[in-house]
């Protein structure tokens, strides 16, 4: 008798081609969920990206509507050095007696930047280099269209328009008016 009549099939482990067939199905397997797990990760990267940049700039709108809504008038609109912009306004408290603080939003053109501020006594327009005491709100800011100011003003009503930079994707667009429902006039100007 051979060996191959005494030693049964299944005793005799597995061929080579048997190995090269499963190894070539684990290699097919690794390579679809190698796959499955980059797509997601360059997914969950670009809906990280796009959150950051939407979360930012609606940061900006509420601290503007929240600001605005509540401010006396005049409201005013400043220009320092002609390209960056700065809304400043008396706002009324939240309290039970009636109080009012400054509050001003400034955008540096050089910086791409948002920035907030609120004092008892009037604000000063910043400039790009100096910003001590500003509330950062907002990077990577651009005007929605070139040339058109950030922020405009029309008798109570600030008027916005920018877009904040999202990476590689398209930049997401903030466009909106303000309009102050206090009903207090006459307050002297911050």
């Amino acid at each position: 008798m051979t060996r191959d009549q005494i030693t049964p099939r299944a005793d005799r482990g597995f061929t080579l081609i048997e190995l090269i067939v499963a190894s070539g199905l684990i290699v097919l397997v690794l390579s679809v969920l190698g796959g499955i797990m980059i797509s997601s990760m360059t997914t969950e990267r670009s809906v990280r990206t796009l959150t950051t940049a939407t979360s930012t700039g609606q940061l900006v709108t509420g601290s503007l509507e929240d600001g605005i809504r509540n401010a006396a008038t005049p409201i005013t609109f400043t220009a320092p050095g002609g390209i960056d912009q700065m809304v400043t306004a008396r706002v009324a408290g939240t309290g039970s007696a009636l109080t009012f603080s400054c509050q001003a939003w400034y955008y540096s053109s050089v910086n791409k930047t948002i920035r907030y501020k609120r004092a008892d006594t009037a604000i000063t327009a910043a400039n790009a280099a100096a910003q001590t005491g500003w509330t950062l709100l907002a990077e990577g800011v651009t005007p929605k269209t070139t040339g058109v100011p950030v922020f405009s003003l029309s008798g109570s009503t600030v008027s916005f328009a920018f877009k904040v930079d999202a990476g590689k994707y398209p930049a997401v667009v903030f466009d909106s008016s303000i309009t102050s429902q206090s009903g207090v006039t006459g307050v002297a100007p911050c």
